[in-house]
């Protein structure tokens, strides 16, 4: 963490960080979080959640979810490093997760359901009453703005390119 202080200060001229540096922070270690929760998960339950309009079974979900941990995994480390690779990265990691919502959005109903169930058998809970309509109202906005937030903090992040260097607020 001291490193990218550091960075950051040097790129600002020995001054302070400025809020932009802040931002970096919060989304590189959300995003690394994110990878982590993919790299252990697939261990933990199936995980039956859409993308582009299939359903990923067995192996297909393990290679899918590892392959996402590894983009969010280089994402993080990028936007960390103050790469502005990181940030380009992320908006199109981002717009992709919009696009595969989309384009999955009658599919998503039964694999919540789905989900909401294996999730709450690897807890060792029975479903709720009402939980699985719950989720099938809320994760699907979520699917469309989380990303959308994510590419607006994207925009608002710090790098290392020249013109990312002054603050606008």
């Amino acid at each position: 963490g001291q490193h990218l202080i550091d960075k950051i200060r040097a790129l600002h001229g020995g001054s302070g960080m400025s809020w932009r540096a802040w931002v970096s922070l919060i989304i590189g270690g959300l995003i690394y979080l994110e990878a982590s929760k993919h790299l252990v998960r697939w261990t933990q339950m199936e995980r039956p959640m859409p993308f582009m309009g299939i359903i990923p079974e067995g192996a297909q979900q393990i290679v899918h979810d590892l392959g996402w941990a590894a983009v969010f995994l280089l994402v993080a480390v990028l936007v960390l490093r103050l790469n502005a690779l990181g940030k380009t990265i992320g908006i199109i990691a981002s717009l992709v997760m919009i696009a595969s919502a989309w384009i999955s959005w009658d599919l998503l109903p039964g694999a919540i359901e789905r989900q909401t169930i294996a999730r709450r058998a690897a807890q060792g809970l029975a479903v709720r009453a009402d939980e699985i309509a719950f989720m099938q109202a809320l994760v699907p906005i979520l699917l469309i703005v989380g990303p959308v937030v994510m590419i607006a903090l994207f925009l608002m992040s710090y790098s290392d390119r020249p013109d990312d260097r002054r603050d606008y607020l």
